[in-house]
């Protein structure tokens, strides 16, 4: 027998390596065709939704971030127009409570001047009164000292003069 030279020599028969290659071929053919074509799509789809998800992700992030600080903003807001409002509130009732105090002062300033007025009335009617009881006195003291009876004009006459005297002397 002869020894097999070239391919042969290394054990390789050309016709299987030519039949495997067409083999290799058509199953590289079909599965590209059939399987890697779709696996392809199905695989960059997926990667485009996940991209699409992170992308979302970092849009939600910085949406929360914003709606955050609205939140820290808005809750400042409330907080300085409370006070502001408290602020107005008890300038409010300063306001309101120097008004009732003035109010108050003023009628107590007018009771009191009303008040005056009845004392003095009182005071004027009082030593009228009793100028006349003193000269009614007076008639009386001195009718017993002359020992006689004055008539009703005499005695008006004396009253009349002696309440002139007590109201020159006041």
């Amino acid at each position: 027998m002869a020894e097999p030279s070239g391919i042969a020599a290394l054990g390789i028969d050309l016709k299987i390596l030519i039949a495997q290659l067409v083999n290799f071929l058509l199953l590289y053919f079909l599965l590209s065709k059939f399987a890697f074509g779709p696996l392809g799509k199905i695989l960059e789809e997926r990667r485009k939704r996940v991209e699409e998800g992170e992308k979302r992700a970092q849009e939600i992030e910085q949406e929360k971030i914003n709606l955050d600080e609205t939140v820290k903003k808005t809750m400042a807001d409330a907080k300085r127009e409370a006070q502001e409002i408290i602020s107005r509130g008890q300038e409010s009732i300063k306001r309101e409570t120097a008004l009732a105090k003035k109010s108050t002062d003023e009628r107590a300033a007018t009771l009191l001047m009303a008040t005056k007025k009845e004392i003095d009335a009182m005071k004027k009617s009082t030593k009228q009164e009793l100028a006349r009881e003193i000269g009614l006195l007076v008639v009386q003291a001195t009718e017993k000292a002359v020992q006689k009876n004055i008539n009703d004009k005499e005695k008006d006459a004396i009253t009349a003069s002696t309440i002139k005297e007590i109201k020159n002397d006041h």
